[in-house]
């Protein structure tokens, strides 16, 4: 019974002496940040090798914590923040000095006091020269915490060792290196229409050749308030931000681009407008840069909302576009880097029914047949082009016949009226169908015109190649 009464009261004791301690810890930081400044990534070192802090910071002497003559207080950075060549020093309320800096921090992590004034008792405040610019943040990879330790200067026994994280609510000085700049992409879509009276796929829907206009902005991050960014308030100049829109180009006349001016991959403009996109030789890529400099903070958005173009003749290969961007260097103030990778950006599908066939012979016969039910009355019609072996596009001949799909019906072209309607020879044949769903079948007959041997396919949503199917 003894033994559990004493146990009861080491166990109160060890409770009571840990909620003094974790109530001195949160009582001795009386004020510290609420808040962390953002240093930018691609900042230029330059920029950052001098900076002061959010706000001033104060640490209270709690009860067995008074200072003397000769003790030495260390004040230590983490997350790779460094001293500046701006001295760093502390003092008491009332701007007093009561400690000398000892060496020179200027490139470590870690600056040394030692107490000049003797008998600072718990209730004194000791204070730290953040809104000076002391800290040299160009190497931080995290959070800045400050910590202070305090030791006697005799028999080196600590006073108090505390970082200014552990008071309730409290931040860091800094934040751990992030974007400085954004760039939002919200992709669209349009359908490249089979019954386009120009031909099929020549148009979108509703006869029109412009597309639906893509969200692709770009924001300066920086920004120039007390508790911003550091850097604060450096705009991104003209010029040094490229936009890139990546995919086949084939049959778009014009991409247009709000604020920017066609360029080439390295933001030069020979040949550029304002407000498009620079298609490149081989149409695969077209680029702009920005027109005027990018303002910091809320006026910093670039917004591009770019808009396909389509000649209305070419017939449109259901396939996607990318959108990325590339920063080049920009003087002293940032370094050149990928803003954004890859990223879709927009689309251009087909509706209808299509597909693709090579090597059609004389003993060859396609048969189409609807499955949809829902073809017009005039029935759907059939559109065929072709190309030659080295990818010469073949004009239809004199005497081409204008096929046609009816309702659950199935329409026969033997090899011999499939060549026949183009003027060269033909390897590959492309059939665009106006029916939501068809089946297709490729019969070949033997020489003997005894056996003969069937393939079968049916439509599907169409391919970033922009075919359902091939037979």
């Amino acid at each position: 019974m003894i033994m559990r009464k004493k146990f009861f009261v080491v166990l109160l004791m060890a409770v009571f002496v840990l909620a003094i301690g974790i109530s001195a810890a949160d009582a001795a930081w009386t004020s510290s940040f609420t808040s962390a400044k953002k240093i930018l990534l691609n900042s230029s070192a330059t920029l950052l090798a001098s900076q002061s802090a959010g706000n001033a910071i104060a640490y209270t002497l709690g009860t067995g914590e008074s200072l003397n003559t000769n003790d030495t207080i260390a004040v230590t950075l983490s997350g790779g923040a460094k001293f500046s060549s701006t001295s760093p020093g502390l003092s008491t309320t009332g701007a007093t000095v009561f400690a000398s800096l000892v060496g020179n921090p200027t490139g470590a992590a870690t600056a040394n006091f030692r107490v000049t004034a003797s008998a600072l008792i718990p209730s004194d405040v000791i204070q730290l020269n953040v809104q000076s610019p002391i800290f040299d943040v160009s190497a931080v990879t995290g959070p800045v915490d400050i910590t202070f330790n305090a030791v006697t200067s005799t028999g080196g026994l600590t006073i108090f060792n505390s970082a200014q994280s552990s008071k309730t609510s409290a931040t860091y000085a800094f934040t751990a290196p992030s974007a400085m700049e954004s760039v939002n992409i919200l992709s669209q879509s349009n359908v490249a229409d089979v019954s386009a009276t120009t031909g099929a796929f020549t148009k979108f829907t509703g006869a029109s050749v412009t597309g639906t206009a893509t969200t692709y902005s770009y924001t300066n991050l920086s920004d120039e308030t007390a508790t911003g960014t550091v850097p604060s308030g450096q705009m991104v100049s003209a010029g040094k931000v490229v936009f890139n829109i990546a995919g086949s180009l084939t049959g778009i006349t014009t991409i247009s681009g709000t604020g920017c001016t066609g360029s080439n991959a390295a933001g030069l403009t020979t040949g550029g407008t304002a407000n498009f996109f620079l298609f490149d030789s081989t149409k695969a890529n077209a680029y702009c840069v920005n027109t005027a400099a990018v303002q910091p903070a809320a006026a910093g958005v670039l917004s591009l909302a770019p808009v396909f173009t389509i000649d209305g003749t070419t017939a449109q290969v259901a396939r996607g576009f990318t959108a990325s961007v590339a920063a080049l260097a920009d003087g002293t103030k940032w370094a050149a880097h990928t803003a954004l990778s890859p990223t879709t950006l927009y689309s251009i599908t087909r509706n209808g029914s299509s597909f693709v066939t090579n090597s059609v012979g004389t003993r060859n016969t396609i048969k189409i047949t609807d499955r949809s039910g829902g073809v017009a009355t005039a029935g759907g019609a059939i559109t065929i082009t072709a190309w030659d072996a080295n990818g010469v596009s073949l004009p239809l001949s004199s005497g081409a016949v204008a096929y046609k799909i009816l309702n659950n019906a199935t329409t026969s072209l033997t090899g011999a009226q499939l060549i026949a309607q183009f003027t060269g020879t033909a390897m590959k044949y492309e059939f665009a169908v106006e029916s939501s769903s068809i089946v297709v079948s490729n019969v070949k007959v033997s020489t003997d015109g005894v056996n003969s041997s069937t393939t079968i396919f049916t439509s599907a949503p169409a391919t970033a190649t922009g075919y359902g199917q091939g037979i």
